[in-house]
């Protein structure tokens, strides 16, 4: 296959399952895909496990897409999210983290500790997300970042929308606090580093 072949083209050698255009996909695809498996998931294991089911996803469920480039890559991302939501799902059936507890004032530590005053704000933000509880960050991502109403949330995982409003509006203080934690205890060690070098 050329390697200036258009989406269509790909989406079609896709169907006929040509590993050529399989690979072309996964080529022109991947890295968007997993910054999504990353925001949802706790590690990066998971998210290359999720990264490949989804891809797996794809190519079998490809023939039943329908549509242009923008949303065929709408169609993708839907896989990637509810696989990471699956995972969720399965992962919160074994363990429960408690958000007031030491672990996760550990976990806010470890941030702080690791964060230095070049960190750029994205940064900040991902290592933030981090430390939020599944539950919290799973919505925060479907409704903030990839832009689910709460009707959509709602129906997806099953829960009533007032309560993923209230889980949205707590996880963005818990960001909020997050953030400016590290913030704070960056400027705080600049700031002490600055006045040993005198």
């Amino acid at each position: 296959m050329n390697q200036e072949q258009n989406i269509e083209e790909i989406i079609e050698g896709c169907r006929l399952q040509d590993a050529s255009a399989q690979r072309q996909l996964y080529d022109k695809y991947n890295r968007f895909l997993y910054a999504i498996c990353l925001r949802y998931l706790d590690s990066r294991m998971e998210a290359d496990d999720l990264l490949v089911d989804s891809f797996l996803k794809i190519y079998q469920q490809i023939g039943t897409f329908k549509g242009d480039e923008k949303s065929f890559v709408a169609w993708m991302k839907r896989i990637v999210v509810n696989g990471a939501l699956d995972m969720i799902r399965y992962n919160s059936r074994r363990v429960h983290v408690d958000i007031n507890s030491e672990d996760t004032v550990a976990i806010y530590d470890t941030v702080v500790a690791s964060s230095s005053t070049q960190l750029e704000q994205r940064d900040l933000v991902e290592q933030a997300m981090r430390t939020l509880d599944p539950m919290y960050r799973e919505i925060l991502n479907m409704v903030a970042i990839d832009e689910y109403s709460f009707a959509e949330a709602s129906k997806q995982l099953q829960q009533p929308e007032s309560t993923l409003k209230s889980r949205y509006y707590r996880a963005c203080e818990m960001m909020r606090s997050a953030i400016q934690k590290v913030d704070f205890k960056t400027w705080k060690q600049y700031k002490e580093s600055r006045s040993r070098g005198r």
